[in-house]
C-alpha cells in the first residue's frame, strides 16, 4: 500500500515561512498541515497549520468563526491547553499556528489498550485531572478590562484530549467554544458538540456555562470507572430523551465494583440540575486529585508517557521516517519541496470508525508521531541541502525501513554490550579450539522470543528497553547470564535470568499490585475496577481535531 500524496501536482509545498511536511486533514472550513517553520542559523520548528479554504476568505460567518477560534486560541496559556504560536494571514489565507503535540488523542489511546486490559484507572483520571485544569484556565479567562469572558468548551470528549508521549496531557479544538466577546453565535436550533457528552443544557440549546463542560467531564469519568461507553449503540433521539429526563445509565450498573467515592464524584458531575453539578472544574479536579491519594498518589508523568510510547512504536517510527524524508529535501530557506506533500491516513488497522459518521479527517487524529523532547519543547530541525527526489515508495518499504531503524538503535547497542567477551583466563585459554568446519554448523546468534501479560507491560534485557510487547530479536550467541525484567503500572515487577546460549521463548505473566499484601506503595497505578475477563467496552476511534471542520 502506498504512501497517499497530495492529489495534485500543482498543490503548493510552502505557505508563507512555512513549509509543508504532511498534509494531516481537511474539512468544510479549513485544512491542516504538518509544517516547519524556518528559522535563524538553519534551524527549523515544527508546527501544526491550519488554514482556511480559500473560498471561505470573503464569507463573512465562516471567516468569522475561524477568528473567533483564532482570537481565543492566542488567548490561552495553560499547561494543559494547546499552544497557539502565530494568527495572521498570507494574502487573503488566513491560518493558525499551533505547537506540535508529539502523541495521540486520548479516544484513539483507549481503544487502542482496550484490547490490552485498557488504560489502569489511576492513569485515567490523572489525565482528566489535568483536562479539567486547562478548561478552569479557559473557563476564568478574562478580557483586558478584568471582565469574564464566559469560554465555554463544548466539546469535551477524549477526541478532544491529547497525551503526548512524555506524559503532557493537553486539550485542544475550541473550534466550536463559546465566548462572551464572540463575533458569530450558532444559528438558532444548531447543536453543535458530540451528543455522548452533552449536558441537558446543550441538548436544549439553552444558555451554556462552564458547568457544560464539567458535566462532559463527568461523562469521561463515568468511562474511566466502567472502562465502557455510556451510550453505545443508542440513537442520537433516544439519547436525548434520556439526557433530558436525567436518565443517565448508572456507572454501578455495568461495575458494581466501583469504589463510592468515584460513584459520587460521577453522580455529582452529572446532575441532571447544573447547580447541583460540581461549580467549577477546579473543584471536580480537586475531588478526583483527593482521591486519586487514597490510591496511592498520582504517577509521574513520564510513566503514561511510556506507556503509549510502547503502544505507538510503529506509528512514531513511520513518520520519523517520512520527516526526515521530507528533510533531505529542505535546504534551510522557504522553497518549494522537491518531494510531494504526503497525506497522512486517518485511521489505524483494525481501528477504524466502527459507526459514527465522520464528518472530515482531522488533524490531531492524523498527528504524526516523532520521538521529542515532548511539547513543552518544540521539536527543531536542521536542513540539509537539498536531494533529489527518490521514486515513490511502498508503505511497507517505509513501515520496513522505519522498523530497521528502530531495530538498528535497539538491538545494535545491546549486540555489542552482550558481544563483549570476558577478560581471558588461564582456564579459558586452555580449552580446545573448535574446528573451523565445526563452528560454521554453529549459529553465532541465538533468537529470543518474550511475551508478557498485561501486554502494556514493558520488557528489559540487562537495564535496556527491547522494542515492542511481544519482542522477537536477534542476540549474539554468549555463555554468560542476562537479567530480563518486565514492568507494569499496577503489577509486581518480574526478574528472569536466561543465558544466551540457545534459542529461548519466554512466556512471563506478572501478578497485579492488587493481589499483593499490605498498603499500595505510593507510586503503584491501580488497574481499573470491573470483571477481569469481560471486554471494557468499545471506545470509538473519533476524529480528533486541531481541527479541520
Amino acid at each position: 500500500m502506498e504512501v497517499p500524496r497530495a492529489r495534485t501536482e500543482g498543490e503548493a509545498k510552502s505557505f508563507g515561512k512555512y513549509r509543508f511536511i504532511a498534509a494531516l486533514g481537511s474539512g468544510g472550513m479549513a485544512v491542516v498541515h504538518l509544517a516547519v517553520v524556518h528559522g535563524p542559523s538553519g534551524f527549523n520548528k515544527l508546527v501544526v497549520l491550519k488554514q482556511i479554504h480559500p473560498e471561505y476568505s470573503e464569507d463573512p460567518e465562516i471567516l468569522g468563526m475561524f477568528l473567533d477560534e483564532a482570537r481565543l486560541a492566542a488567548r490561552l496559556s495553560h499547561p494543559n491547553v494547546v499552544q497557539t504560536n502565530e494568527v495572521g494571514h498570507e494574502g487573503e489565507r488566513h491560518f493558525m499556528a499551533m505547537e506540535y503535540l508529539d502523541g495521540q488523542p486520548l479516544s484513539r489511546v483507549l481503544r487502542r489498550l482496550q484490547r490490552h486490559g485498557g488504560l489502569p484507572l489511576v492513569m485515567h483520571l490523572q489525565v482528566i485531572a489535568d483536562t479539567l485544569g486547562g478548561l478552569h484556565h479557559a473557563h476564568e479567562l478574562a478580557d483586558y478590562d478584568g471582565s469574564p469572558l464566559g469560554v465555554v468548551h463544548r466539546d469535551v470528549n477524549p477526541q478532544n484530549v491529547f497525551v503526548t508521549y512524555d506524559g503532557a496531557v493537553k486539550v485542544v479544538d475550541f473550534g466550536i467554544a463559546k465566548a462572551r466577546n464572540a463575533v458569530t453565535h450558532t444559528r438558532d436550533g444548531m447543536v453543535r458538540g458530540k451528543v455522548a457528552y452533552m449536558a441537558p443544557e446543550q441538548v436544549l440549546n439553552d444558555r451554556v456555562d462552564r458547568r457544560a463542560d464539567i458535566f462532559a467531564a463527568g461523562v469521561m469519568l463515568w468511562e474511566a470507572a466502567t472502562g465502557a461507553r455510556p451510550w453505545k449503540g443508542v440513537a442520537e433521539p433516544t439519547m436525548m430523551k434520556a439526557l433530558l429526563a436525567g436518565e443517565f445509565p448508572a456507572a454501578r450498573g455495568l461495575a458494581p465494583e466501583i469504589a463510592e467515592p468515584l460513584e459520587a464524584m460521577i453522580r455529582k458531575a452529572l446532575s441532571l440540575d447544573r447547580r447541583d453539578r460540581y461549580a467549577t472544574a477546579a473543584e471536580l479536579q480537586g475531588a478526583i486529585e483527593a482521591y486519586l491519594e487514597t490510591l496511592g498518589g498520582r504517577l509521574p508523568p513520564r510513566e503514561l508517557g511510556k506507556l503509549l510510547s510502547t503502544h505507538f512504536a510503529e506509528e512514531r517510527a513511520e513518520i520519523r521516517s517520512l520527516i526526515e524524508e521530507q528533510r533531505r529535501g529542505c535546504n534551510g530557506a522557504a522553497t518549494e519541496a522537491t518531494l510531494p506533500v504526503p497525506v497522512l491516513g486517518r485511521g489505524i488497522a483494525g481501528e477504524e470508525d466502527s459507526g459514527e459518521r465522520r464528518e472530515s479527517i482531522t488533524a490531531a487524529d492524523s498527528q504524526p508521531h516523532l520521538e521529542s523532547a515532548g511539547a513543552s519543547r518544540p521539536t527543531v530541525l536542521s536542513c540539509v541541502p537539498a536531494m533529489p527526489a527518490p521514486p515513490p515508495r511502498r508503505r511497507g518499504r517505509l513501515l520496513a525501513f522505519a522498523g530497521a531503524i528502530l531495530a538498528f538503535a535497539v538491538v545494535v547497542p545491546l549486540a555489542l554490550t552482550l558481544g563483549k567477551a570476558p577478560p581471558a583466563s588461564a582456564s579459558t585459554a586452555a580449552q580446545p579450539r573448535v574446528s573451523v568446519a565445526a563452528a560454521a554448523t554453529i549459529p553465532s546468534t541465538v533468537e529470543l522470543r518474550i511475551s508478557a501479560a498485561p501486554a502494556f507491560a514493558q520488557i528489559f534485557l540487562d537495564d535496556a528497553l527491547l522494542a515492542g510487547n511481544p519482542f522477537r530479536g536477534a542476540f549474539p550467541r554468549d555463555e554468560r547470564a542476562h537479567r530480563i525484567r518486565v514492568e507494569a503500572p499496577g503489577f509486581v515487577p518480574r526478574v528472569e535470568i536466561v543465558a544466551l546460549d540457545s534459542d529461548r521463548v519466554l512466556d512471563i505473566e506478572m501478578a497485579s499490585e492488587l493481589d499483593r499484601p499490605g498498603p499500595l506503595p505510593a507510586s503503584t497505578s491501580v488497574a481499573r475496577p470491573g470483571r477481569p475477563h469481560e471486554p471494557k467496552g468499545d471506545f470509538e476511534l473519533l476524529t480528533n481535531p486541531y481541527t479541520a471542520r
